[in-house]
């Protein structure tokens, strides 16, 4: 019974998941047909895992979906900040370097330390 309230408190950070997917596959389309927008589902994932962490503001996996729901809206410094935030956490900003490495983010000149 506890897992079915955990999976049912945690539905609105696989939502905003979905959405950023659904809205970076958006994107992706729109740049192949030689256009530029910008998916209303980045938007709305962002405001979803924003307001689950009002809720539950220490859950990790939410806290890492929105730092990287930042670095799509080119707000690095802000992503960053959730990971200082986090004193004691073990992957602290050598985990972000590796988020951003990973997505291809590091070049952007952002001091990590």
């Amino acid at each position: 019974m506890l897992a079915g309230v955990i999976w049912l408190r945690e539905q609105p950070v696989r939502q905003a998941e979905t959405l950023l997917v659904e809205g970076l596959a958006d994107q992706s389309t729109s740049a192949d047909e030689g256009r530029k927008t910008e998916s209303s589902k980045l938007r709305d994932a962002y405001h979803t895992i924003s307001e689950y962490l009002e809720k539950y503001p220490t859950d990790s996996k939410a806290l890492a979906l929105q730092a990287r729901i930042l670095l799509y809206f080119n707000r690095p410094e802000e992503a960053i900040e959730i990971f200082k935030s986090r004193p004691g956490h073990p992957r602290g900003t050598s985990g972000f370097r590796t988020m951003l490495h990973c997505d291809g983010r590091l070049q952007s000149g952002v001091k990590l330390d």
